[in-house]
């Protein structure tokens, strides 16, 4: 699905360089959006190698491990289990604001976001930065929508449905920011942005600013995202 639905999007409703529009779409409005751009034709089988890739992946896993879906069942190692569509993102809403009323109180005596174990100050700042990352991929996942072609909008919020509808119990928006980082049009959407206010630069020197912390986190082995 995460390939295979902007693939055929882009497929029918373009853009594309290979050929132009060849239906007439019947006027404006959002019937005339829905209506496909280009006919399907015996090409769009192609499309099918997206789907094959995961098909021969299952196939390895079946014979070398006897299971074919190992690589959802190794998710129970990271207590990564369905709540729901966008499930994630409420639980990751109560997780930062326990780790707020956390940080806020000054003490470790009461800890209030108990799923995880751990210093609870460390645990609250995980939380909140990883809601951070939250926010900014939902503010993206819009912008992607409005400025870019509708294709581009599906692949992220198809992505982000995935992280958002299997949290983690300890720490629901778990490895987010990796999630974010693979999705490409989120940052053509902020080069956008950046670029029609005039703040590349400074953007530019904040995410490096970041990355440097981000960075000599990891060396002294502490979890990052």
């Amino acid at each position: 699905m995460l390939l295979l639905l902007p693939l055929l999007i882009i497929y029918l409703y373009g853009p594309r360089a290979d050929r132009a529009e060849e239906i007439t779409r019947p006027g404006r409005g959002w019937r005339s959006s829905l209506s496909p751009a280009h006919a399907l034709r015996a090409d769009a089988a192609w499309l099918l190698l997206a789907p094959a890739g995961l098909a021969a992946y299952m196939a390895y896993l079946g014979l070398a491990y006897d299971d074919p879906l190992a690589f959802s069942s190794a998710q129970g190692f990271w207590t990564r289990e369905f709540a729901g569509p966008l499930g994630g993102a409420w639980e990751g809403l109560v997780a930062a604001w326990a780790g707020a009323r956390q940080l806020l109180s000054g003490s470790r005596d009461v800890v209030f976001f108990q799923a995880a174990g751990g210093d609870p100050f460390r645990v609250a700042a995980h939380n909140l930065l990883l809601f951070g990352f939250l926010a900014f991929g939902l503010t993206a996942a819009v912008g992607v929508l409005r400025r870019l072609p509708f294709a581009y909008g599906a692949y992220v919020v198809t992505a982000l449905m995935l992280p958002l509808s299997y949290p983690s119990g300890p720490q629901p928006l778990m490895s987010l920011p990796r999630f974010l980082v693979v999705l490409f049009p989120v940052f053509m959407w902020l080069a956008l942005v950046c670029e029609e206010r005039r703040i590349t630069g400074a953007v530019a020197a904040g995410s490096a600013i970041v990355l440097g912390l981000f960075v000599t986190q990891f060396a002294g082995w502490y979890w990052v995202a």
